[in-house]
């Protein structure tokens, strides 16, 4: 809903997607062979449907839920997502950050400078 209302045209989500579009301005070629060999296999399961009925033009009585049978590696809320939607927030904490840091370097110490030693 975000990106509809915000018009933006592309929207990464996920860091196995984010290093796959890096990938793929990089080494395209390379990538490309990389999954033709090892993303085909996985793909299939030896498990089988428990589902009953056809679905094709219908729907499952009740509610299915939203996981599936991945809730145990599911990883949370994807942290870029959550960045990219709230980007003003962000650039306000990293500028608000980045002032307190130069003011605290520049800040004068308030304890007193050691004395040398006088010669002589």
């Amino acid at each position: 809903m975000w990106a509809a209302e915000h018009g933006a045209r592309e929207m990464v989500v996920g860091g196995p997607t984010l290093l796959a579009t890096i990938g793929q301005q990089i080494i395209p070629g390379l990538l490309d062979r990389y999954m033709a060999r090892a993303a085909w296999e996985p793909q299939f399961t030896d498990t089988p449907n428990g589902q009953q009925q056809d679905i094709l033009f219908g729907t499952i009585a009740g509610d299915p839920g939203a996981r599936g049978p991945y809730r145990e590696i599911e990883c949370g809320p994807d942290r870029q997502l959550r960045l990219r939607t709230h980007l003003r927030a962000v650039v306000a904490v990293v500028g608000l950050s980045a002032v307190a840091a130069l003011a605290w370097g520049l800040a004068p110490t308030s304890r007193p400078h050691p004395r040398r030693p006088a010669i002589g």
